[in-house]
């Protein structure tokens, strides 16, 4: 356990989980209008919120390039 959390055995924990440290957002640049506004309209909304989008198909990004955006996040990139 990390944080009082379960993660998976070889995962990290992200140390930016906290709230007040912002909250993440990310969409795939493939999903139609709707899906983008949603997301975009959500990072505004939340406390410290961003917003991100992927390259990718309708609601689906590549395993590399959400692991990367995660990853900037988390370590603050």
């Amino acid at each position: 356990m990390a944080n009082g959390r379960r993660t998976r055995p070889g995962t990290p924990s992200c140390p930016r989980r906290r709230g007040d440290r912002g909250h993440p957002v990310l969409a795939s640049e493939g999903s139609d209008h709707r899906l983008r506004t949603w997301a975009r309209d959500t990072a505004a909304a939340l406390p410290n919120g961003t917003h991100r989008s992927l390259p990718g198909e309708w609601h689906g990004v590549a395993p590399a390039d959400l692991a990367a955006a995660i990853s900037a996040f988390c370590l603050d990139a």
